[in-house]
């Protein structure tokens, strides 16, 4: 983990970033445009809001302490791991201080991705698990892997993560590929601004 630190800017440069906002967007296969924002603001608050055609057409708000989820009209607070795991996620860069995001993390031995060896490690708070993939040449993330709860049940999503590019000194991935199952959704990353002031009444449901 210090290793992607170090990767992706280094302790010092990632502990000064305060907020964050980035915008990726691609196309629903056979579909239309898609556009994904995520804002994040220290220690632990984000807001992520897919849209297509303009509409928001899910929007995940953690506060801190609150986490909700909201999509075709049906808003859902979560509860127990779901809750512990997305304000685990919502801090900045969670892989700099893990622990004070409540996560027990493993290195579970490694393996190869697309031909790269890798160094596997477990994230875990409360029953609720993924792992993650860092490169062993660079340090870099490459792969996520978690399961989910869907509709028809669980389901796991693989998330890869390319063409790393960087703002203001720290690198951010420039292509996320989502594997939903059915389908992959391909995004390209559009803008990152940091530090340029999240407004708290933007982070709420």
């Amino acid at each position: 983990l210090e290793k992607y630190i170090n990767a992706i800017g280094g302790k010092a440069k990632i502990a000064g970033i305060t907020d964050y906002v980035m915008e990726l967007s691609g196309n629903i296969p056979n579909g239309p445009a898609i556009i994904t924002l995520i804002s994040k603001k220290a220690p632990n608050k984000s807001l992520q809001e897919i849209k297509v055609m303009g509409n928001v057409m899910q929007k995940v708000v953690v506060d801190g302490t609150k986490a909700f989820m909201s999509a075709r009209g049906q808003e859902t607070e979560m509860k127990d791991g779901d809750l512990k795991q997305a304000i685990a996620k919502a801090y900045l860069f969670y892989e700099l201080n893990p622990q004070k995001a409540g996560l027990k993390t493993t290195l579970a031995g490694t393996e190869k991705v697309d031909g790269m060896e890798c160094t596997k490690v477990e994230f875990d708070i409360e029953n609720a698990k993924w792992t993650e993939f860092y490169d062993n040449a660079t340090g870099l993330k490459i792969r996520t892997i978690e399961t989910v709860k869907a509709p028809t049940g669980e389901m796991q999503t693989t998330i890869d993560y390319t063409d790393y590019k960087e703002t203001d000194g720290v690198k951010f991935p420039g292509t996320v590929k989502q594997n939903m199952g059915q389908f992959q959704l391909e995004l390209k990353m559009n803008s990152v601004k940091i530090n340029k002031g999240i407004d708290d009444k933007l982070i709420q449901k």
